[in-house]
């Protein structure tokens, strides 16, 4: 009895050629070739003996518009010599839709400045100043739809939304902005623009070429830093980033301004600049009187684009009740640190010292009735011929002393001598060494 043939196809893609093999039970036979696809149906090919190479119809793709594949039937008729009907033979096999350009979908894209800068910079991306709008709009092919837009900038996290009009920033300049599509299929065209954006860092302030830091402190009129000094003075240096695109001569600048106000007062004077270039700035502020309490400083730098940098900064009192210097190596009572010594406690208020203190106590600047100052007696002095010794002060008016001495070699003759104010040092109920001499120090007598 005559077999009906059964077609053998290897894959099949549409719009792609397919092979159909016919092994016939006998040369003699032909076969007549059709097909069933979703609601689609058709006549392949007729009088076929032993193979046939089908150019699938790429327009089948329409029958699934929302599957990449699906299953198509292909129907071989066998008919025998005389074209009698022998059989009728199906087989089912998997309809690919080719994921390629002829089936993506077509998407186009428009870019759109978004800014707010004035000119000469209205017309420009700026990096972190400007925004990017992106329009984007996307057809499917062989009836399939949209299902989505993915909408990337550099590596910051994309966005995905059904329709693709938003607003992107222009943060990471070297990456382009991407919007890739995906139709109903789950094929995806990618489009990708790069705007031209120029570079930019926020102007700011910094520490003078000269200094470790940020320098607004009291000086004397000739700029000389003078920790009571009633001037002001700022040294910094301010920063802009370099606008250069290549397609102008523009180029960044910045002004440098600052105020200031008493420390523990509501309002700041007005803004006053310092310089309208990028540079170092080292500037007595005229026109500025401190007085005595602290001032707080505020630096401000704008840039061309209109973008603001700012710090602030104490200067401190002329007169402090306490002040630890920095890195901690220096204290101060009544005053401000000296640097210029080095571990060392200033004070700046009349002192009394009512303990032992060492060879090394300095007094500076402390006046006596008579209108002289003491000094220090260097540790090296030759004192060889001082002897042992009471010191009596007495008539204190506002801090002021008359300082006398009674040696005790005299103590019979009741003999007092007035000490140079300019070779001594005073204490307060104590033991002192200096040098190698002892300078016995009794209690002291109720001239006080």
């Amino acid at each position: 009895m005559a077999k009906a043939t059964i077609p053998q196809i290897g894959s099949l893609v549409l719009g792609n050629t397919a092979k159909i093999s016919l092994a016939a039970e006998a040369s003699s036979y032909t076969h007549t070739l059709k097909y069933i696809f979703g609601a689609a149906s058709g006549t392949i090919v007729e009088n076929v003996k032993a193979s046939y190479a089908w150019e699938v119809p790429l327009e089948l793709a329409n029958q699934i518009p929302n599957a990449a594949s699906g299953t198509m039937t292909v129907i071989c008729e066998t008919y025998n010599v005389i074209g009698a009907l022998i059989g009728t033979e199906r087989v089912n096999i998997t309809a690919e839709v080719p994921d390629d350009e002829r089936t993506k979908p077509d998407v186009t894209m428009a870019l759109r400045l978004i800014s707010d800068l004035k000119d000469p910079f209205a017309g420009l991306y700026i990096e972190f100043l400007t925004q990017c709008g992106v329009e984007a709009s996307a057809s499917g092919k062989y009836g399939a739809g949209i299902a989505e837009y993915k909408i990337s900038v550099g590596y910051q996290n994309p966005i995905y939304k059904s329709s693709a009009v938003v607003d992107v920033n222009t943060a990471l300049r070297i990456y382009g902005v991407a919007v890739a599509v995906t139709d109903t299929r789950g094929f995806v065209t990618t489009v990708t623009q790069y705007p031209k954006v120029i570079g930019y860092v926020q102007p700011f302030v910094k520490p003078h070429d000269e200094e470790d830091a940020i320098l607004c402190c009291r000086c004397d009129a000739d700029g000389t830093i003078n920790k009571k000094g009633t001037s002001l003075l700022i040294k910094v240096k301010s920063y802009c980033w370099t606008i250069k695109p290549s397609d102008t001569n523009l180029n960044n600048r910045c002004v440098l301004r600052y105020r200031y106000k008493a420390e523990n007062a509501a309002d700041y004077s007005e803004w006053v600049t310092l310089s309208e270039e990028e540079g170092n700035v080292s500037v007595v502020c005229g026109g500025v009187t401190l007085g005595i309490g602290a001032y707080k400083v505020h630096l401000q730098v704008e840039d061309a684009v209109g973008e603001i940098g700012e710090c602030f900064a104490l200067v401190h009192a002329a007169t402090a009740q306490l002040h630890l210097g920095k890195g901690g190596r220096n204290v101060a009572i009544g005053q401000a640190c000296d640097y210029s010594h080095e571990d060392a406690l200033d004070i700046g208020y009349t002192a009394w010292f009512n303990k032992g203190v060492g060879k090394h106590v300095i007094f500076n600047n402390v006046e006596l009735a008579s209108g002289s100052t003491l000094r220090e007696v260097a540790p090296d002095a030759d004192i060889s011929l001082v002897e042992h010794f009471t010191i009596f002060v007495g008539e204190v008016k506002g801090g002021s002393a008359m300082i006398f001495v009674k040696s005790e070699s005299l103590a019979s003759a009741g003999a007092y001598t007035l000490w140079s104010p300019e070779a001594c040092l005073v204490c307060h109920n104590g033991d002192m060494q200096l040098g190698e001499t002892e300078i016995v120090l009794k209690s002291l007598c109720a001239l006080i």
